[in-house]
């Protein structure tokens, strides 16, 4: 969960078209993704297995093979009888292509060829794949952003970059709703620094507080970065929301970053 205090900030609203010139999209109504429904394992986690492997699918479809954006959760085990470990990671490769609207139709169950039980799911699909033209993204440097932060604390971080590409940053819950941290405001200088890192966010115009009210839950720091702009970001609920925006920006120096972390009580 996130709670942001504004003090105070303006806000704007817009209405945007994607620029679509030189995206090469392909659009799949139905593709299905199965995983194998082990011992262990959960009927969730059997599903977002079969997500991950529908996404892989599309993927090849679109002729662009199995590079795909991942967050990963791990669970790692001591010993039998210590405490699990738990922790996030994030794997990343430069990506041919990447999806771009993503909506489950249904989940099923089935037998597979050996009887074991398959856990399948079909989703709407679209994916973008990048032409050949000469990549020109930034490589961004994230400092202070913690790998684990206690109920109620003000997350804060550096950043910076090798170009003085436009940046925006977005906050993922754990329901991944996207939010919109920076920036919200015309005021507010979205230009990556080259020498001295930026810090965010400014204490003088606002804090970021992170709240839950469970043990521990996942959240993540969504980094973008482009160029020139596209259509302007607004404050954005769901990943297609957030995908059609991003589509926006050009293609050829457009760039996510993923930073996971977690708020425990």
């Amino acid at each position: 969960m996130f709670q942001l205090t504004t003090k105070p900030l303006y806000f704007l609203i817009f209405l945007f078209s994607i620029i679509a010139l030189g995206q090469k999209t392909k659009s799949f109504d139905q593709i299905e993704g199965c995983s194998v429904l082990g011992q262990n394992m959960t009927i969730e986690e059997a599903r977002e297995k079969a997500i991950v492997n529908l996404k892989l699918i599309a993927f090849q479809r679109a002729g662009i093979g199995e590079e795909i954006t991942s967050n990963v959760y791990y669970e790692v085990k001591k010993t039998t009888t210590q405490n699990k470990d738990k922790y996030y990671e994030s794997s990343f490769s430069e990506m041919k292509g990447e999806i771009t609207f993503f909506e489950v139709i249904d989940f099923s169950q089935k037998i597979g060829e050996n009887n074991e039980i398959l856990i399948c799911a079909k989703a709407k699909v679209e994916v973008v794949a990048f032409d050949n033209q000469r990549q020109n993204k930034v490589n961004i440097t994230l400092m202070g952003l913690e790998q684990n932060y206690k109920n109620n604390s003000q997350l804060h971080f550096n950043l910076k970059g090798n170009k003085p590409h436009l940046f925006w940053v977005f906050l993922i819950d754990k329901d991944e709703n996207y939010h919109l941290l920076y920036p919200r405001s015309s005021k507010q200088e979205h230009v990556l620094p080259l020498l001295e890192p930026l810090y965010l966010p400014n204490s003088l115009e606002e804090e970021w507080v992170l709240q839950t009210n469970l043990s521990e839950e996942k959240n993540s720091i969504l980094i973008v970065s482009a160029k020139e702009e596209g259509g302007e970001a607004k404050e954005i609920s769901d990943f297609n929301q957030w995908a059609f925006w991003y589509k926006s920006l050009p293609f050829n120096s457009r760039k996510k970053e993923v930073f996971n972390f977690i708020i425990y009580q």
